[in-house]
């Protein structure tokens, strides 16, 4: 599963907004693009785990980290990879080991 694409609602407080979301074949790959999401990181971690892929593919930036920092802070942005994973290990301590669990790939250009 990969996410290329984003569009964050424009209002952020409306935590039950619906997502929109388009997946397409790419080969042996799916790609999901989400639109409307309040919040990329637990929106990506979330349909993870409705998904259960084999693997995930997440992009990381190459941006100053205080730059996301003060993204985060303002905009309720940040380094989406980094993120995801955070959100999906905290989620896997509180489940079962015997849940399959995605290889996650956080890669850069």
């Amino acid at each position: 599963m990969g996410a290329r694409s984003r569009s964050l609602s424009s209002d952020r407080s409306q935590f039950d907004t619906p997502l929109s979301l388009r997946v397409q074949r790419l080969g042996d790959d799916y790609r999901v693009t989400v639109h409307n999401a309040v919040a990329v990181a637990n929106t990506v971690a979330y349909l993870s785990e409705q998904l259960d892929p084999i693997s995930i593919i997440l992009g990381l930036t190459r941006e100053n980290p205080m730059t996301q920092a003060l993204r985060y802070l303002f905009l309720g942005e940040g380094e989406t990879g980094i993120l995801v994973y955070q959100i999906l290990l905290k989620h896997w301590r509180s489940t079962p080991e015997d849940d399959l669990r995605p290889h996650i790939y956080l890669m850069s250009d």
